[in-house]
């Protein structure tokens, strides 16, 4: 890099060509790699030479991590990325979602479940694929309770207040 560069702008330059290399390797399958070229990225300071930028680096830099994790089936690392993501950027709902569908994959419903329902409340419109992610996580909840303490009001609701549309398709 060129020497007349100040340190801000040349750590901010070094953080987006990590991160663009990141991205290639995970487009490129070498997952692994990119988790280690990307983990610096989300580990930068509040203090850090990037400023402002380093919310939106840190916010790409998890979702890649996410992906990266999910591709190899590392589903605690990447519903963690993902819910790190979500936070960074609580305007795409997408993440809670996909937040959701990992730890639902790791067998931690109660996670799975908080996740959905704040991509409900995140995204009323329902289409059939979220909302039976969010039917299945309320099932999984009630079957992982003794039968004495299981409520089922939650799964019934969640069928009557089923849209026309989700409705039809479910039949």
């Amino acid at each position: 890099l060129t020497p007349h560069l100040t340190r801000a702008r040349r750590t901010a330059l070094e953080t987006l060509v990590a991160l663009r290399r990141g991205k290639l390797l995970v487009a490129q399958g070498k997952d692994r790699t990119a988790i280690r070229v990307l983990q610096p990225i989300v580990s930068i300071g509040s203090t850090s030479a990037l400023g402002g930028q380093r919310i939106g680096y840190q916010a790409e830099a998890w979702w890649l991590l996410a992906r990266a994790h999910e591709k190899i089936s590392e589903w605690d690392q990447a519903a963690y990325a993902y819910d790190q993501a979500a936070e960074l950027r609580n305007d795409d709902p997408q993440l809670r979602f996909k937040a959701a569908q990992a730890w639902a994959e790791t067998g931690r419903n109660n996670f799975a479940l908080i996740r959905m329902e704040q991509d409900k409340v995140q995204r009323p419109e329902t289409d059939i694929r979220r909302w039976s992610q969010l039917t299945m996580a309320q099932l999984r909840r009630q079957i992982s309770l003794p039968p004495e303490q299981r409520n089922w009001i939650a799964i019934d609701r969640q069928f009557a207040d089923a849209p026309a549309k989700i409705k039809d398709q479910w039949q």
